[in-house]
């Protein structure tokens, strides 16, 4: 949490306010990546042209999510339940 702090220009308990610990700031940049990925999915829009159009425009729209996240995979332990905590009903079908 310090290096995030320093990285953010701010102090510790500044990020600790926000983000009482490490998994509810893992749990909110998933959300922060699913939300990006909703919005590059509907942008590229997969219903109009063909497949072909439609896969490279998605891969297009998905690279820079992938690129800028990618450290939420790395952070994964063996034991996935001791990093991600339950996902919030609200976030369930």
């Amino acid at each position: 949490m310090q290096e995030i702090a320093k990285a953010a220009g701010v102090g510790r308990t500044t990020v600790y306010r926000s983000f009482p610990s490490k998994e509810a700031l893992m749990w909110a940049l998933a959300m922060d990546a699913l939300e990006e990925c909703e919005a590059a999915t509907a942008k590229s829009s997969l219903d109009e042209g063909p497949v072909a159009g439609a896969v490279a425009g998605l891969t297009e729209a998905m690279v820079p999510v992938g690129e800028r996240f990618h450290y939420l995979l790395t952070e994964q332990s063996e034991d996935e339940s001791s990093l991600w905590p339950p996902m919030p009903r609200s976030c369930g079908p």
